[in-house]
């Protein structure tokens, strides 16, 4: 169920401006991967829970995106977050 989002930038910083890969990343892009990541969980679930498990997903992401030191562990971190959830929905 692992997933690679799209349009992630992978250093940790962007050249020797300083800035963080965050900031390579729009809120739209944050948007589409987290749903593109958690697209097969939320089609395996009746259509009731998604909106939860959807809200729950953006939440942990927020999160995840603030603290992540780079975007393999953004990636990471968000992957193991569906896997954790696909389990518990078992």
């Amino acid at each position: 169920m692992s997933a690679q989002p799209n349009s992630v930038a992978n250093p940790t910083t962007t050249g020797g401006s300083g800035a963080t890969w965050q900031s390579a990343i729009t809120e739209q892009v944050r948007h589409n991967n987290l749903l593109q990541i958690s697209a097969n969980l939320l089609q395996a679930q009746p259509e009731a829970q998604r909106p939860t498990i959807l809200g729950s997903m953006f939440t942990y992401e927020n999160e995840v995106f603030r603290t992540a030191t780079s975007s393999q562990e953004y990636v990471a971190l968000l992957n193991a977050r569906v896997t954790f959830i696909a389990q518990k929905l078992q």
